[in-house]
């Protein structure tokens, strides 16, 4: 997926290189952005959207093209997760990139996931709409070649493209995590719904013995994190089990949490916000991002032992 790289690890996004481009190196790019909107507004002649879409004072052209029918839907808010798919091209048709409808893209809004001009126009939509972006270089993939991995320019430098987008929603973690519960089939009772927004899930089959833990235990855990929406394996204890006081600052405070509404020997899934986790900072080594910004967690424990 052609999109401008987070540097987040298993999300799906294929861009090899940050932005290139700013609106401060504009004044050495000699009569670029006049050629690029020269080229963007004979692509709308030519297309027959003269009087339909409109400009932003960066630079976007937007055409909200099938407007949204339904009074509840809302358009992106700061560290939510966007769903949405797209026909990326250049202006003489030429297909670059897609996502579709089978394998859409999900990206934490706000943080520069994307390419400016298409986040500026997300933050100009609304759920279920589709539209039309048109954009110059400097919000879109700036001033250099943009190449596959085979070295095959796919875009070349200082060229306007066009993006054609549907959002097709736009989630809070609690919404996340109250659509993946159900969709995992888990049940959380109401008594392990907490507020700070972890959820409990209980294995029925290991209940454990003896009384709730309390904080200042010794407590020894086995455990595996899991980044909600693909699953993947961030971490986990999988060399020999983890000790940590109960209640101090060693675990993340979710992790915290739910471990001390179990028991000893007790198994369970605690499912929690980036609010008690990683919250809009995530947690990255080398560059990427093993835990990307505003990411609700999953974490399957074992309490083994408490002292």
């Amino acid at each position: 997926m052609f999109i401008k790289n987070l540097r987040m690890v298993g999300v799906g996004l294929l861009l090899t290189s940050l932005y290139s481009c700013s609106f401060d190196s504009l004044d050495a790019d000699k009569g670029k952005p006049e050629e690029n909107n020269a080229r963007i507004q004979e692509h709308i002649t030519q297309n027959n959207l003269t009087g339909k879409v409109k400009p932003t004072t960066t630079g976007l052209y937007y055409y909200i093209a099938t407007p949204t029918t339904s009074a509840n839907a809302k358009s992106p808010k700061l560290g939510e997760e966007v769903e949405f798919t797209y026909v990326l091209s250049l202006l003489n048709g030429q297909k670059v990139d897609s996502a579709t409808t089978t394998r859409p893209v999900y990206v934490p809004f706000g943080l520069g996931a994307v390419v400016p001009g298409l986040e500026e126009g997300l933050s100009l939509m609304k759920e279920g709409e589709t539209s039309v972006l048109l954009m110059p270089y400097y919000i879109g993939y700036g001033s250099a070649d943009k190449k596959d991995s085979s070295g095959r320019v796919l875009i070349p430098a200082y060229t306007p493209i066009r993006f054609d987008v549907k959002l097709v929603s736009s989630r809070s973690e609690d919404q996340q995590i109250e659509e993946y519960v159900q969709k995992q089939g888990l049940t959380v009772n109401a008594a392990d719904k907490l507020a700070s927004g972890v959820r409990v899930v209980r294995n029925p089959a290991a209940p454990g013995t003896g009384e709730t833990l309390r904080g200042g235990q010794n407590v020894t855990v086995n455990y595996t994190g899991k980044l909600l929406r693909t699953g993947k394996v961030f971490d986990s204890n999988s060399k020999g089990t983890f000790k940590f006081t109960l209640g101090s600052s060693q675990t993340i405070p979710g992790f915290n949490e739910g471990i001390s509404r179990l028991k000893k020997g007790e198994k369970a899934t605690l499912i929690f916000p980036s609010t008690v986790a990683y919250g809009n900072q995530g947690s990255h080594a080398n560059g990427n991002y093993i835990i990307p910004p505003y990411s609700p967690l999953r974490f399957d424990v074992e309490v083994v032992d408490a002292q």
